[in-house]
């Protein structure tokens, strides 16, 4: 798992999310791998890939860590649609306006 937070530690996001993808793969049990993993996935603006990590890493281990995680992950997610939905309407509410 050393090269992942290396990757992390060099913004190379891409990187850590393969090597943590292999830390995973290679003990699925691993409740530091899917978190390590998922918070990767979120530095790299993959908040559908992060959800998908955190739900096989409460599948696979039952931690409530990453239930809690998860449950986190999701009203971010929640929360940011829902800005994309009001800068939408807002921009096109400008068009419209415009016209």
């Amino acid at each position: 798992m050393w090269e992942g937070r290396n990757a992390m530690e060099q913004g190379d996001y891409d990187e850590a999310v393969e090597a943590y993808r292999l830390a995973v793969s290679l003990r699925p049990k691993n409740v530091n791998a899917y978190i390590l993993l998922a918070n990767a996935c979120i530095k790299d603006n993959e908040y559908e890939d992060a959800r998908y990590f955190l739900t096989l890493g409460y599948e696979n281990t039952g931690s409530e860590k990453i239930r809690e995680d998860l449950n986190e992950l999701i009203g971010v997610m929640e929360k940011r649609a829902e800005q994309e939905e009001t800068a939408k309407a807002e921009a096109e509410a400008g068009i419209e306006n415009n016209d």
